[in-house]
């Protein structure tokens, strides 16, 4: 199933990270993955690690990023073991905090004020 996803303040992120030939950039909550493919557009020779804990979130976050191929690597885990799940030095980290509308649209995921469903 397709998502339809605007990454929040896009364009300053990426003012702000400046990626540049051959950088390595942590997205630590890549959700869907929206920065990054912006990262990864602007930079053709830049690298992501994506990490995030939503396993539902990764598997599309690599449908979304297959195209980028080796240039992505994904990995399933919470961004305050950064250390733990990166072995590499970087030269950016971007950090989107907050909930999804993937999250909250899915009663039966935990997260939703809408509707009743389990607790995440």
């Amino acid at each position: 199933m397709e998502y339809q996803h605007i990454p929040a303040l896009e364009n300053e992120v990426i003012d702000y990270l400046r990626p540049e030939k051959e950088e390595i950039i942590i997205d630590a909550t890549i959700g869907l993955g929206g920065h990054s493919i912006a990262v990864l557009e602007r930079c053709p020779d830049c690298q992501i690690i994506g990490i995030d804990r939503d396993r539902e979130a990764l598997k599309l976050a690599k449908e979304r990023l297959g195209k980028f191929k080796e240039r992505v690597k994904l990995i399933e885990g919470n961004f305050a073991q950064l250390e733990k799940l990166v072995d590499c030095s970087v030269d950016g980290i971007l950090f989107d905090l907050g909930l999804s509308s993937l999250q909250i649209g899915d009663p039966d995921r935990g997260f939703s004020f809408r509707e009743e469903g389990p607790l995440d």
